[in-house]
């Protein structure tokens, strides 16, 4: 027995939000390809490695960064899926371990990914503001990036 009963307006209301939410899903990614396609270019980069799904990151954190930090962002997200993939049920010492390991990544991933933003905003000649806006509304800022009278000036420190 189901505890929600749909009518049939009401499932196709829901279809209809999904198609809305899948339509404006790609437009933002496309958004976000052409917007990162230029901030390569203005990097001195060519803006088709964007298409390279794993590459890109690698080609952003040399912009920005260190391509070191990119694999470690990569390698913290990688054991996350791994572990949540194949999570098996345990119970006692092993269960306060898994989640202790799930949180520190966790952790770690995020520190990485703000950081990135304030990273990108300092190669770009920017403040924290902007940087700020970067972690909160990434399309729109990345978009101001590429398209704005922005000059990449480079990473100022190598830390």
């Amino acid at each position: 027995m189901s505890l929600f009963r749909l009518t049939e307006e009401q499932i196709g209301f829901l279809e209809n939000i999904g198609q809305v939410g899948w339509i404006v899903g790609c437009v933002l990614v496309v958004i976000w390809l052409v917007s990162y396609g230029k901030i390569f270019m203005k990097a001195g980069e060519s803006g088709w490695k964007v298409l390279l799904p794993i590459y890109n990151g690698h080609i952003l954190y040399k912009i920005i960064w260190k391509p070191v930090v990119w694999w470690v962002l990569l390698g913290a997200g990688l054991l996350l899926a791994i572990y949540s993939l194949l999570r098996v049920e345990t119970s006692g010492f092993l269960t306060v371990v898994y989640s202790v390991l799930v949180v520190v990544l966790l952790i770690v991933v995020m520190v990485l990914i703000l950081w990135t933003q304030w990273k990108m905003a300092k190669s770009f000649g920017k403040g924290i503001g902007f940087a700020i806006g970067l972690f909160f509304l990434h399309v729109v800022f990345s978009f101001m990036l590429a398209f704005g009278s922005s000059v990449y000036v480079g990473p100022r420190s190598k830390k």
